[in-house]
């Protein structure tokens, strides 16, 4: 409340002990905050100076080419662990870049924040995204980038899939394979979109009890192919908790919202669909040869 107005609040709840108050809020926020992208690191921002783009693209032509040397590569089996690889180019390219942007001491720690974010974006567009073709390549990336600890290259790969789901109707046994694993490799962004799509089946379902469980079942089965060693229950159990309570404040919030209606056009969590209810890409998973059923991502 305004400061002005704040001894006149003030005088009047005193006056009005012992009584009711109907008390009206308006909130405000801007749509940006319900953009899922918008969480991630602003590489449009860093992109606004050519200077730095210019300086990052050339760098990875000359590491493409053979034209430039990466400290200690030569200590490390490029087969064998190609994420050691991706770090030390990843370090060591930061590093060079923002050397030669930054003009002065002052502006060195704001530079090398555009250059990382920068180097990230341009890096995985023209190498890592390569790497992308189905589902297990996706979490082989996130895996390694993990262990490798690149949080700026996962956040790219974050990006990346969750543009793809954003863009395309995705198929529902996909969502619960991708909230999985960003669950298990704590993917924040991501794990808000597919929740969100699920709420939404969850609400449309005419029995949303009885979906949640068909959910719970589905994603432990998943569990079991995704990942036969880990503990399983914890996983599922820390997915389910969150569909249980996101789907309850949906629900209380969308008081207007009736079973009958189509969720996506109701719920404030709806990821866009093209309208007609039906998937517009490849069925996913199907190749029979792969413990991963499988879904071109390209």
């Amino acid at each position: 409340m305004e400061k002005e107005r704040r001894a006149e609040f003030t005088e009047l709840v005193h006056k009005k002990v012992d009584s009711n108050l109907l008390v009206v809020v308006e909130i405000k926020m801007k749509e940006s905050l319900f953009e899922p992208l918008n969480y991630l690191p602003d590489v449009e921002t860093a992109f606004r100076s050519q200077r730095i783009e210019k300086a990052v693209n050339k760098f990875v032509d000359d590491v493409i080419n053979g034209k430039i040397r990466i400290p200690d590569l030569e200590h490390v089996d490029e087969k064998a662990d190609k994420f050691s690889v991706h770090r030390l180019i990843f370090i060591y390219g930061v590093d060079s870049v923002s050397r030669e942007i930054s003009d002065n001491e002052q502006q060195s720690e704001i530079c090398e924040q555009l250059v990382r974010n920068t180097f990230a974006h341009i890096y995985f567009e023209r190498v890592l995204s390569r790497e992308i073709t189905y589902f297990d390549d996706f979490v082989t990336l996130v895996e390694g980038l993990t262990f490798a600890h690149l949080p700026a290259l996962r956040k790219e790969v974050e990006r990346f899939i969750c543009q793809k789901v954003i863009e395309a109707d995705m198929d529902p046994s996909f969502a619960k394979k991708l909230l999985l694993v960003s669950e298990k490799y704590n993917l924040e962004i991501l794990k808000m979109v597919i929740n969100g799509f699920l709420v939404d089946q969850i609400i449309g379902n005419s029995n949303p009890p009885k979906e949640l469980v068909n959910i719970t079942h589905e994603l432990q089965q998943m569990a079991h192919e995704i990942r036969e060693n880990e503990n399983i229950e914890n996983l599922v159990g820390a997915v389910v908790t969150d569909l249980q309570e996101l789907t309850r404040r949906v629900r209380r919030v969308s008081l207007s919202h009736s079973p009958s209606q189509s969720s996506h056009s109701s719920s404030p969590l709806a990821t866009p669909t093209n309208g007609s209810g039906s998937p517009s890409v490849p069925a996913p998973f199907d190749s029979p040869t792969s413990r991963f059923k499988r879904v071109s991502l390209a």
